[in-house]
């Protein structure tokens, strides 16, 4: 069996958080919202990982705030092991790779209201009640 780690990022910027939508031809998931993040190298740091994910995916520059799920699913003979972190925007502008066909800033306020996964809406809610207990 295969191990991957993986990364992603809730970031949040002016109280809205960004999502992605993946391509409609990805093996995995097409045409579904997601958190931007993917796969770390092998011997490569899991938060320098996922800025270079983010990055590549999106053309933005993170700040890494706090590890807030650890996740895993397997698939065939392919261990994924994921970290999703709470984020901070700190550069850069959106540019989607090819991966994805569009993403979109959601209000905080509205996260509840949107028809996106389940565990998409509960990472950022994870993510807004650490927040909330920080003020």
């Amino acid at each position: 069996m295969k191990t991957i780690v993986a990364g992603k990022a809730v970031i949040i910027e002016n109280e809205k958080v960004i999502v992605l939508k993946r391509s409609s031809d990805d093996n995995f998931r097409p045409g579904t919202y997601d958190l931007p993040g993917g796969k770390v190298e092998h011997g490569e740091n899991p938060i320098l990982g996922l800025k270079r994910e983010v990055e590549e995916e999106i053309g933005l520059m993170i700040n890494v705030i706090a590890p807030t799920r650890i996740w895993d699913f397997v698939i065939d003979d392919t261990h994924t092991i994921g970290i999703t972190y709470f984020c901070r925007l700190i550069g850069g502008s959106e540019k989607l790779s090819h991966e994805h066909d569009g993403y979109e800033w959601i209000k905080l306020s509205e996260i509840e209201k949107k028809d996106l996964p389940k565990w998409l809406k509960e990472d950022i809610v994870t993510v807004m009640k650490r927040l909330k207990d920080r003020l």
